[in-house]
C-alpha cells in the first residue's frame, strides 16, 4: 500500500517504530532572517527539525513542547493496556516526510452487522511535528495504512457522534495527564463502537 510499513510481528509500539524506521528524534530549534547583513532570531517562531537529517518538518509557536515518536505512541500503549485491550500492530508510517506519523492497531473483537456483514476495528494514532497537527488516537472500521486511509479514519469520527471520535490533544501540556485523558476518550469510544 506504499507508505505505511507492515509491522504485524510488533508486540509493542517500539517495536513498530522500530520496524517502520519511525525511531529518529526531533529538537525545537530558534529560527533566524537575514536582515540588514547579519542574522536575526525571530521572537517566539521555532523550526521543528529532524536530527538525523536536518530536515525541517514545520514551524511553531513557543509553547509547543516537541513529542517524540515513542512519546505519542507510548500514550497509545499505555492507554489500550490501561483497558485491558488486547491490539495487534499492523501498520506505521509516516507521512509528508516525516512531518507526520501513524500507527494502526487492529482490535480483536470483529462487529458483525446484519447477516454476516463483519467489520474490522483498528485504533489509530497519527501526530504531527509540523505546528498543525495534533495528537489523535481514533477508533476506526477503515483501515489506516496510507495518507488517503488516514485522513478518512480521521474525518470518519464526525459522522459517529461525539462519543466515538477518540482523542484530540495538542502539543502543549503535561503527558501524564494526556495519558489519563486518553484512557477515558478510548473507553468512552469503545463502549460506542460496541
Amino acid at each position: 500500500h506504499g507508505l505505511g510499513t507492515s509491522v504485524d510481528e510488533a508486540p509493542t509500539s517500539k517495536d513498530a517504530i522500530r520496524l517502520a524506521g519511525l525511531g529518529w528524534d526531533v529538537e525545537k530549534r530558534p529560527v533566524f532572517i537575514h536582515k540588514g547583513g547579519e542574522f536575526v532570531q525571530v521572537e517566539g517562531r521555532y523550526a521543528t527539525v529532524r536530527v538525523t537529517d536536518e530536515k525541517v518538518l514545520g514551524f511553531v509557536a513557543e509553547e509547543y513542547q516537541v513529542m517524540q515518536n515513542f512519546e505519542g505512541f507510548e500514550i497509545l500503549d499505555r492507554a489500550i493496556g490501561d483497558l485491558g485491550l488486547e491490539v495487534k500492530y499492523e501498520t506505521a508510517g509516516s507521512l509528508h516526510g516525516g512531518e507526520q506519523v501513524f500507527v494502526t492497531a487492529r482490535i480483536p473483537k470483529d462487529v458483525k452487522i446484519g447477516n454476516g456483514d463483519v467489520q474490522h476495528p483498528w485504533l489509530m494514532l497519527r501526530t504531527g511535528h509540523d505546528g498543525g497537527t495534533a495528537l489523535d488516537i481514533v477508533p476506526t472500521f477503515i483501515r489506516p495504512v496510507c495518507f488517503n486511509t488516514v485522513t478518512m479514519a480521521i474525518g470518519s469520527r464526525d459522522n459517529h457522534g461525539r462519543e466515538y471520535r477518540g482523542l484530540t490533544m495538542w502539543h502543549v501540556g503535561n503527558i501524564e495527564e494526556k495519558v489519563a485523558q486518553a484512557k477515558a476518550a478510548l473507553n468512552l469510544s469503545l463502549r460506542k463502537m460496541e
